[in-house]
C-alpha cells in the first residue's frame, strides 16, 4: 500500500514534525517580527517600494506622464474615429486592405483610359472609334452580368479577384506593346476592350460580393463603411486622372510617342 507514495499523509508528517521540535527543544509557534521603524511622531515609516510611487514622482515627470497620456489619447481617438470604420479588428484590417486594392486598380484604370483614346482616335476625324469602343465595352458589361452570378458563387472569391484583375491588366498591357511595335489594329482593340469589359464585370461583382462578406454581423455599419470606401475613391478619382495626364504629358515630351 505504501509502495506507490512519494509523500507520508498529513497526519504522519505532523507526528514527525512534532518529534523534530521536540527534540531541538523548539516549539512549532512563527517567530516575532519587530515592529516596523517609525518616522517620528508616532506615525510609521512609509514601506519600502521597489517601483517609485506615484506621490513620489517629480513634479516635471507627473506632467510629462500625463502629457503623454492625454496626446496618445487624442491620437487613439483620432485614429478610431478615421480608420476605425468597423468594430472587429480582423474585418476592420480587411476593409482597408480591400479598399486600398480597388485604390490601385483604379489608379491604374486611369492610366489606361487616360492614353488610350488618345491611342484609338489620334486626329479628330477618328472620333467614332473612341464611341463605337465604349458601346463595344457596354456589351461586354452586359454578356458578364448574365454569367457573373453562377461564376462568383461556385469559385473561390479571392480566385475570382486575382483571376479576373490579373487577366484585364494583361489584356491592357497588351495594347501599348501592339501600338508601339506596328500591330495596333482598331479591330484588335474592340476584341481587347470586350474581353476585358467582360473581365472587369466579372470584378466588379466579385468585389461587391467581398464588400458584404467583410461587413459580416456588422451590417450597421454599412452607411459608415459605404461612405468612407466611397470617398477614398472620390478622391483618387480626382487625383488619378491628373496624375495621369501629367505622366503621359510628360513621356510624350521626352520620349515624342505620339
Amino acid at each position: 500500500q505504501q509502495l506507490f507514495l512519494t509523500h507520508p499523509d498529513a497526519t504522519q508528517r505532523i507526528e514527525n514534525l512534532s518529534d523534530m521540535s521536540e527534540a531541538l527543544g523548539q516549539d512549532l509557534e512563527p517567530p516575532d517580527y519587530e515592529e516596523p521603524p517609525s518616522g517620528g511622531g508616532g506615525k510609521l515609516a512609509p514601506p519600502l517600494a521597489l517601483a517609485p510611487q506615484p506621490g513620489n514622482a517629480p513634479a516635471s515627470s507627473r506632467g510629462v506622464s500625463l502629457a503623454n497620456a492625454r496626446q496618445g489619447g487624442v491620437l487613439r481617438r483620432a485614429w478610431d474615429r478615421v480608420f476605425r470604420v468597423l468594430p472587429d479588428e480582423r474585418r476592420n484590417r480587411e476593409f482597408w486592405k480591400f479598399t486600398w486594392s480597388q485604390v490601385l486598380i483604379s489608379v491604374g484604370g486611369y492610366f489606361h483610359y487616360s492614353a488610350l483614346t488618345k491611342l484609338l482616335a489620334p486626329q479628330p476625324q477618328m472620333a467614332s472609334n473612341v464611341t463605337d469602343n465604349r458601346a463595344i465595352n457596354s456589351a461586354a458589361q452586359l454578356a458578364s452580368s448574365v454569367a457573373t452570378g453562377p461564376t462568383v458563387d461556385r469559385v473561390s472569391l479571392r480566385k475570382t479577384l486575382i483571376w479576373t484583375l490579373l487577366g484585364r491588366s494583361m489584356l491592357m498591357m497588351a495594347v501599348p506593346v501592339l501600338f508601339f511595335n506596328g500591330y495596333f489594329v482598331v479591330a484588335a482593340f474592340h476584341i481587347i476592350i470586350f474581353a476585358a469589359g467582360i473581365l472587369q464585370t466579372t470584378s466588379i461583382t466579385a468585389g461587391s460580393v467581398a464588400f458584404i462578406r467583410i461587413l459580416g454581423p456588422d451590417e450597421a455599419y454599412y452607411n459608415k463603411a459605404n461612405a468612407v470606401f466611397n470617398t477614398v475613391l472620390s478622391v483618387v478619382g480626382i487625383a488619378a486622372p491628373l496624375a495621369a495626364v501629367a505622366f503621359i504629358l510628360a513621356m510624350a515630351a521626352h520620349f515624342g510617342f505620339l
